[in-house]
């Protein structure tokens, strides 16, 4: 069953912290002293401290001295909703002894936090009241309230639907804190942009204002706002397909809020981590996190974060074909739901209703509920993608096998439709991640219906699509994957053996290209495969002990994705791996076989690794297109100075020597030692060259696969070309015959 990741709801950044003292400073200097303390605990992230601060502090003030008592009521107030507690902080901020504060910047202070209480607790009505009152305060034209204002407003434009309304109040927010010298408001004001553009599924930009946000909050030493907005930069990358980097910053904004004393945030952070468990099949782990996650959410009062553990939760049984309880948890979250009025959130418990009718056969309700979310012009690309996905499957149980691949490929192309929101190359690389889970459902569908070659196109098209998109741009989107009979004439011409993988949850496949044939095959599903992987790498890399099975992980890796075409690929072949997933980290020249005499498969054969089977193809047409040519042009460069950590190479020189060997001198390039310089390369017009070698050394980047480098020449500051990022002239960057990404 298609499921992916739910949409979560991250922090919206709109606390309002006091950023100035107010214009009256209470009589007593002890007072004013307390009140700095309090105020810089919370700033810094201490809310246990702070509040204890603000306790005392009004346990001593005299009881007629109703500023003092309202200014640190208003403190606490505002510690209170950082911990997620805002029918707590309602209750502070109406209490009717000592009366009305005078100062007039304490009256506008509390009804914003009073608007903003309520916009938490969805009292939306109330909450638009509190605002208009508070715009014809006096004290709502000073800076600081002004800023906490706009971001209050701004946030309840978010909550009723009006992106436009709110963008203007977090911008003008912004540039108020900014001119004012409001660092901490500039922070609260970037971080809501950052969830605004999150909101409209525009990550990228999310994650640029959550950046800044941070940046700002570190110069503060602004612990809350540090934990929030790391925890918010995370779903950002998740949403992105960066799993590893999102991985990072929840489990930090985890540590870091359960230690401060911010169970909102610890909240949030876990609901993260667990989907990212969920992703990657861990259901014992995802469920601890997420039932760890309701807990919080229940003892907050937090109505809405109850229902999203409570819909993860019943996806998490849905996956353990529990259908009973997962009825339990959706049905608890439908409940909610219907009691909030939250029709967004409701549309993901109706997907889940829809794939536990369709388990049970109850296909009038699954359809029901499908074409609710499917209609509904709210529902994000994503949750479109899930819910056609879903479709296609209870098409498949109806037998209605056509209706069923209309709909994978409407479910499909609202994926494309997300990824193509993504303004950066590096995010559409890792985005399918997200959603892989809708491809695997496809891919299995038509290889049950032995529509192979189909299939193998839609893992090219997953594989391959940003990049090949520039090379296939004048092709419809549809035609951008490979048939079965083109990925046998690469192999053909090219004189290798092609092995192209996929991973699937509960079954992987395997395609064989040799120049007259092609074969599939079914391997197990990545449940037993990645654990192999980890082991293997982690032994090869030294970090098991000599006690640990060591090599049997690779012999078992062997006959897994080897074996069953042992016997086809003849020794001293030339094969080119496609991996898939967990496969991009395998050595496979590592693999040791089953022979008599156990070696490594480096041995018998000729590994290289590509993207995809397009991109071969690609290479190939460049290679023969050039071969007409007269001349093919070459760029050399390489054999750089010597950096920190990457000592010189010692056959550099000789490679140089070797490849410019076969060229005329009118038909290359060089550029070699102190001059091959990242500026070089760019003064040399790289995209006029039909093929560029570098000799150099290479290191690459998990997190941000387009920050992988090629080393140079130059300064230690900025050594690095970019060569995923400025290599895009050709899809091929060649030595000898071999393909080379």
């Amino acid at each position: 069953m298609a499921t992916g990741i739910r949409k979560l709801k991250t922090s919206l950044v709109l606390s309002l912290l006091l950023d100035t003292g107010c214009s009256r400073a209470p009589s007593p200097f002890v007072l004013s002293t307390a009140y700095r303390a309090a105020e810089g605990s919370l700033q810094r992230g201490d809310l246990r401290e702070s509040l204890s601060e603000t306790s005392d502090a009004l346990a001593k003030i005299d009881k007629r001295d109703a500023n003092s008592i309202w200014r640190f009521r208003l403190l606490e107030a505002e510690i209170l909703m950082w911990q997620g507690r805002s029918q707590d902080s309602l209750t502070v901020l109406k209490a009717v002894d000592p009366g009305e504060p005078s100062d007039s910047e304490l009256q506008a202070r509390r009804s914003t936090l009073q608007g903003t209480a309520e916009s938490n607790l969805q009292m939306l009505p109330q909450a638009a009241e509190t605002f208009a009152r508070t715009e014809s305060m006096p004290g709502a034209r000073l800076p600081g309230v002004r800023v906490d204002l706009d971001l209050g407003e701004g946030k309840l434009a978010v909550f009723r639907h009006d992106p436009v309304g709110s963008e203007r109040l977090f911008h003008n927010a912004l540039n108020l804190a900014l001119d004012s010298g409001l660092t901490f408001g500039a922070s609260k004001a970037l971080g809501n942009l950052g969830m605004l553009k999150m909101s409209q599924n525009r990550y990228v930009d999310a994650a640029d204002y959550f950046s800044e946000s941070l940046a700002a909050a570190k110069k503060l030493n602004a612990q809350s706002l540090i934990v929030r907005t790391t925890g918010n930069l995370g779903w950002a990358y998740l949403q992105m397909g960066d799993l590893e980097r999102a991985s990072e910053l929840f489990d930090e904004s985890a540590s870091e809020s359960h230690r401060l004393g911010l169970p909102a945030d610890e909240k949030t952070a876990l609901m993260s981590i667990a989907a990212i468990h969920f992703m990657r099949h861990d259901f014992i782990t995802a469920e601890t996190s997420y039932q760890r996650a309701l807990e919080l959410a229940e003892q907050l009062g937090n109505r809405q974060e109850e229902a999203f553990a409570l819909i993860d939760l019943a996806q998490i049984e849905i996956e353990r074909k529990n259908y009973g309880a997962a009825e339990g948890y959706n049905k608890r979250s439908l409940e909610i739901e219907s009691a909030m009025g939250d029709h967004d959130t409701e549309l993901y418990s109706l997907v889940n209703e829809a794939q536990i009718a369709s388990l049970r056969q109850d296909y009038e309700t699954a359809e029901r509920c499908l074409m609710r979310v499917v209609h509904d012009r709210k529902a994000s690309p994503i949750l479109e993608a899930q819910a056609l996905s879903t479709f296609a499957t209870l098409d498949t149980q109806q037998n209605h096998f056509r209706a069923a691949e209309m709909h994978f490929e409407e479910a499909i192309a609202s994926l494309e439709t997300q990824r193509g929101l993504l303004s950066r190359e590096e995010f559409k690389l890792s985005f399918p991640t997200n959603e892989k889970a809708i491809y695997d459902d496809y891919i299995d569908f038509l290889i049950e219906r032995k529509l192979t070659d189909k299939a193998f196109r839609v893992t090219e098209m997953h594989k391959a699509r940003t990049l090949t998109e520039e090379f296939y741009s004048r092709n419809r989107p549809g035609s951008r994957g490979i048939s079965l009979a083109q990925a046998r004439k690469v192999a053909g011409r090219s004189g290798h053996t092609i092995l192209s993988y996929w991973l699937g949850p509960e079954r992987s496949y395997l395609w064989m290209f040799q120049a007259k044939e092609s074969h599939l095959y079914i391997l197990p599903g990545e449940d037993r495969i990645r654990p192999l992987v980890d082991a293997y790498r982690n032994h090869l890399t030294g970090a098991l002990s000599s006690l640990d099975r060591g090599d049997e992980e690779g012999k078992e890796l062997y006959q897994i994705l080897i074996a069953p075409v042992e016997s086809l690929i003849a020794p001293q072949s030339r094969v080119v791996i496609v991996p898939d997933e967990e496969l991009c980290g395998v050595n496979f020249e590592t693999l040791i076989t089953t022979s008599k005499v156990p070696h490594y498969w480096i041995e018998d054969v000729s590994v290289t690794t590509a993207s995809s089977a397009a991109l071969l193809a690609y290479g190939g047409h460049q290679e023969r297109e050039a071969s007409r040519q007269k001349q093919r042009k070459l760029l050399l460069i390489g054999d750089p100075l010597p950096l920190a950590y990457y000592p010189p190479l010692p056959h550099a020189e000789e490679e140089i020597m070797l490849i410019k060997s076969h060229f005329v001198p009118e038909q290359e390039t060089i550029v070699s030692g102190g001059k091959a310089t990242p500026e070089a390369y760019f003064r040399a017009k790289p995209e006029q060259y039909d093929l560029i070698h570098f000799v150099a050394h290479g290191k690459a980047d998990r997190v941000t696969p387009l920050n992988s480098a090629i080393l140079l020449s130059g300064q230690a500051s900025s050594p690095n070309l970019l060569g995923s990022r400025y290599c895009q002239y050709k899809a091929v960057c060649q030595a000898g015959n071999d393909f080379s990404l």
